[in-house]
């Protein structure tokens, strides 16, 4: 009999320890659901909210296209009529500034075309356009551009072909318009950043694999440790904000 009430007694602890341990289980496991949910609810407002600012960024770089796209065409506009002496006599020597500052804005209404597309390269990547190119054409023009900046720095551009004085061809698949970006931000901080009277050199080097050019200059040059953050984005403009580089 002893036996028998002893029996039923370790039964019943098991079954309210098994009932106790599903009720801890069960506890742990909707706690974990609800902080799963919150997490799910916080992800989904936050993409979200992505969502609308890149929307709004959009819309904003699609009117600031817009507007900035109007004046440039005017102007080309406008240059092109004095080419063709609508507003008097043209001398033969200022052609081609004209020709160049045609280009030059055309280059600019470019850049602002693809203004759309900048916004959307974080999240679908550069749409290139290739074809064949030549970097001594590209650099030359850009190099025109930035004549008068670099005047008004004292600061002359002269370029390298390499083995031979005669100008090279160096032929690439690429897209002109990103390279004449690449082109002018460089040669644009290198005019900014060297001492006035100093000189600039692009150097044309034709590889049998690839292209090099080299764009040198006697300023300053990167500090060394700012070398890691060479092609971070704005990271200068971070620097130059943050309260080390105001002390």
């Amino acid at each position: 009999m002893v036996a028998a009430i002893e029996a039923v007694g370790a039964s019943t602890i098991a079954s309210r320890l098994i009932a106790i341990l599903a009720l801890v289980v069960t506890g742990v496991l909707s706690d974990r659901n609800r902080l799963y949910q919150q997490t799910l609810l916080q992800q989904q407002a936050k993409i979200q909210a992505q969502e609308k600012l890149a929307s709004l960024r959009e819309d904003f770089a699609s009117t600031l296209t817009h507007d900035l796209k109007t004046p440039l065409l005017g102007a080309i506009e406008t240059l092109k009529a004095f080419q063709q002496e609508s507003f008097g006599v043209v001398q033969a020597t200022q052609q081609p500034v004209l020709t160049t500052m045609v280009r030059s804005h055309q280059t600019t209404l470019q850049m602002v075309e693809t203004l759309l597309d900048v916004y959307r390269n974080d999240n679908e990547g550069l749409n290139l356009h290739l074809a064949p190119v030549d970097l001594v054409e590209i650099a030359e023009d850009v190099a025109k551009t930035l004549t008068q900046l670099a005047a008004s720095r004292r600061v002359h551009i002269s370029f390298n072909y390499g083995e031979s004085d005669f100008r090279k061809f160096l032929w690439v698949e690429g897209d002109t318009l990103q390279l004449q970006r690449v082109f002018a931000n460089l040669l644009t901080n290198a005019i900014n950043h060297t001492p006035r009277g100093g000189k600039i050199e692009v150097v044309l080097e034709p590889g049998s694999s690839h292209q090099t050019i080299k764009i040198i200059d006697n300023g300053a040059g990167v500090k060394a440790d700012e070398l890691p953050h060479l092609f971070e984005r704005f990271y200068q403009d971070r620097a130059i904000a943050s309260p080390k580089a105001q002390d």
